[in-house]
């Protein structure tokens, strides 16, 4: 058998004829040549076999399997776990594109931070046509990375390099997630034994465009989200939590706002018990610390906001556990009302 690559890139795929040979085409032009490309077909009943055969013949890089049904996205990335060889694991979906230098650079930096585990960084979406559209960056700091977790996938899946060793720690991605979020699920269990970080840089162009999993099955991943913020929300708060504070748990990253004052009262009193005990693992630093205080008290901020016409007691409660949570942390919310403000200027334009 060949040496064991430096990097095995693995992409499932399932009537991906659109869009699977740019996303080949690009990890083979990758900067850093020493790679394996495993790609399992789940099935597909398109071009999809034919294209990826093409690519194959012309590079022997490129590890074909094809599963003799559709067994789902989660068997599908399971097998190709299974497949890879390398000593670095990056995943790639089928309709995304990664950029020239991407596996160079995150291997680079897994070499000079011993201490991460799982590497993402920033993406910029990209739409059906090829017309580039806006960045989204992700929280850094394995600490505010691991806290943001309650709140939202703060690792985008597409840019995910993890090391062999971090892979086989975490173990498979969960059956039950088969309708969308496995990757959200790995991820928060990951963060319970190793840690997680993202680069600022724009290394993945994501795909968004009405045939990708995230738009065809929005309910169906939204709902076991919300399963994972819930278990991961009463872990972290060490009490339990009613569905209507999961729910304005997830709201807080799509911009659905709890309203009356109660519901307000109850998120801030959450996100506040999280934070205190949060807070007190062993293994964040003092800048982890001091982010994550500012995370929350952002939120806090934000609440405090909602509360300031319906209950101005509340909202002045809010404000003041905001700036005892963190004192510089009333510029940073002015900040990301200032950039929100801006993006939807932009939008309708």
């Amino acid at each position: 058998m060949a040496a064991s690559p430096l990097v095995s890139v693995v992409m499932p795929v399932y009537n991906g004829e659109r869009f699977v040979g740019e996303a080949i085409d690009s990890v083979l032009r990758q900067t850093l040549p020493d790679l394996e490309l495993v790609i399992v077909d789940d099935g597909s009943t398109d071009r999809t076999a034919e294209i990826i055969a093409a690519r194959a013949k012309a590079d022997s890089r490129i590890v074909i399997h094809r599963l003799p049904s559709n067994q789902g996205l989660v068997g599908a990335r399971n097998a190709c776990a299974e497949l890879a060889r390398g000593e670095f694991i990056a995943v790639l979906d089928a309709d995304d594109v990664s950029l020239p230098d991407r596996l160079e650079r995150q291997v680079a930096f897994l070499r000079s931070h011993s201490e991460i585990g799982v590497l993402g960084a920033s993406v910029q979406f990209v739409d059906d046509a090829g017309r580039l559209g806006r960045l989204k960056t992700f929280p850094s700091g394995p600490g505010l990375v691991a806290w943001s977790m309650v709140f939202f996938n703060s690792i985008a899946h597409s840019t995910v390099m993890m090391r062999r060793s971090a892979r086989e720690a975490v173990g498979r991605y969960a059956p039950e997630m088969k309708h969308g979020a496995e990757d959200y699920d790995l991820l928060v269990r990951a963060t319970r034994i190793i840690r997680l970080e993202n680069m600022p840089d724009v290394l993945v162009r994501y795909r968004t465009w009405p045939g990708n999993m995230t738009k065809r099955f929005w309910e169906r991943l939204e709902a076991n989200s919300t399963v994972i913020v819930g278990r991961l929300a009463e872990s972290r708060a060490a009490q339990p939590v009613s569905p209507e504070e999961v729910g304005a748990l997830r709201g807080l990253a799509r911009d659905d706002y709890p309203r009356s004052p109660e519901a307000i009262r109850r998120l801030g009193s959450l996100i506040h018990a999280m934070n205190a005990a949060f807070i007190k693992q062993p293994w964040l630093d003092a800048r982890d610390r001091a982010a994550i205080r500012r995370d929350a008290a952002v939120k806090f901020w934000l609440l405090s906001a909602l509360a300031a016409r319906p209950a101005p007691s509340l909202a002045i409660t809010l404000a003041a556990t905001a700036t005892h949570t963190s004192p510089t942390s009333l510029l940073m919310f002015a900040s990301k009302i200032a950039s929100r403000i801006r993006y939807r200027r932009r939008g309708t334009a």
